[in-house]
């Protein structure tokens, strides 16, 4: 669970719960060629973008506006995960 608590009520949100100020601008991807193959990827790549082979969604980590609970921030998922290794 988190530390973030919705206003004043002492509710704390489960970590990995997505939040509405999370959204980013959409990123445009492209076919790249990698080891004799292609590979979805960023148009501009960065540094993070790849783990385990899996090509990974950009979201921020603000916890900005609502709680959303029909979502999940797949970047505080993938953290959780890591760390169970």
């Amino acid at each position: 669970m988190s530390s973030a608590a919705a206003g004043g009520t002492g509710f704390r949100y489960p970590y990995v719960i997505g939040f509405t100020g999370e959204a980013l601008p959409v990123h445009h991807l492209e076919w790249k060629p990698r080891s004799g193959r292609r590979q979805l990827s960023y148009a501009l790549p960065r540094g993070g973008d790849w783990s385990l082979g899996v090509l990974r969604l950009r979201q921020n980590q603000t916890r900005a506006g609502r709680p959303d609970f029909t979502s999940v921030n797949t970047r505080r998922q993938w953290r959780c995960m890591d760390m169970l290794r």
